[in-house]
């Protein structure tokens, strides 16, 4: 990249972080967000169709609350402290004296806010019942699509193309997400332990899975671009930190389907491949929360 092109995306950066200064505390919010609902996929996608899961899930249950909770919260602070004062920094967010009554008029008389209570209700339900397949499915898809309302997906309406295409990506990625984080638990954590069998099942289910989110992702971005007339040159820098993470994804996971097919490899050196994938899973998560903050456009 030349200077011209770092000048210009740093320009443009600067702008976008001026306009928009909670955008990173935003995005924290939504990461954890996505973190907590793909926790509920993951352990449905593991009980009902790889047929293997913890017996013990409070652990589970706990994280996956507190991260929508606490993600939850820190997206509607974000967006009311840029309402009430949109000029201020991060650092003096407690300068623009927020009151319970801001956060009830956002959550109970608008539309972004309802979409988050909705989310957060309904994935309460589907973590309270995750062992129970059909209730749990179900209030978790209705969180998927209660999240996807409160994004860029939503701007143009829920009956937009844009709007079921981005719901669809969403739900298959925290999925993929969901089940990877079940797998990295069970594999070096405590308490339980996820068999080699069970590891290949897993394989053969994620590669197809990953493959349609991507087909789906490439989709909602063409439809993102007719939409928006064009994309910002940020949205852009950060789709392409999306974009390297995803080819992260994929070259870690050709790596241990490698493994998993040699039935003489040491278990050892699947588990000690992990990291790679966790790191760029963890960069896949935080590049799509940021690009559901940062304006399009």
């Amino acid at each position: 990249m030349d200077i011209a092109s770092v000048e210009f995306f740093s320009s443009a950066s600067i702008k976008a972080f001026t306009d928009h200064p909670h955008v990173l505390d935003g995005a924290l919010g939504r990461t954890l967000a996505y973190l907590g609902l793909s926790i509920v996929l993951g352990l449905r996608l593991w009980m009902g169709l790889l047929g293997s899961a913890p017996q013990r899930i409070l652990a589970y249950q706990i994280t996956a609350l507190l991260a929508a909770f606490v993600g939850a919260f820190l997206v509607i602070n974000a967006s009311l402290s840029d309402a009430v004062d949109p000029f201020s920094s991060s650092s003096s967010m407690q300068q623009t004296s927020l009151i319970f009554t801001d956060y009830q008029q956002m959550l109970l008389h608008t539309a972004y806010g309802n979409a988050w209570l909705l989310y957060l209700g309904l994935l309460t339900v589907a973590m309270l019942l995750v062992r129970h397949a059909w209730p749990a499915w179900s209030a978790a898809v209705g969180a998927g699509f209660a999240l996807a309302a409160c994004g860029h997906s939503g701007e143009y309406g829920l009956g937009a193309s844009l709007y079921w295409s981005g719901a669809l990506h969403l739900l298959l990625a925290l999925t993929w997400i969901g089940g990877f984080c079940v797998l990295v638990a069970g594999r070096l954590g405590e308490g339980w332990r996820i068999e080699y069998a069970a590891l290949r099942t897993f394989s053969h289910i994620a590669l197809p899975l990953f493959l349609l989110i991507v087909l789906l992702g490439l989709i909602r971005l063409g439809l993102q671009y007719d939409y928006e007339g064009g994309l910002g040159a940020l949205y852009v820098a950060m789709l392409a930190l999306k974009l390297i993470a995803v080819g992260g994804v994929v070259v870690g996971a050709t790596g241990l389907r490698k493994l998993l097919k040699n039935a003489d490899a040491d278990e050892s050196a699947y588990d000690d491949k992990l990291g790679t994938e966790i790191f760029f899973a963890g960069l896949l998560i935080l590049a799509t929360a940021l690009l559901t903050q940062l304006p399009p456009r």
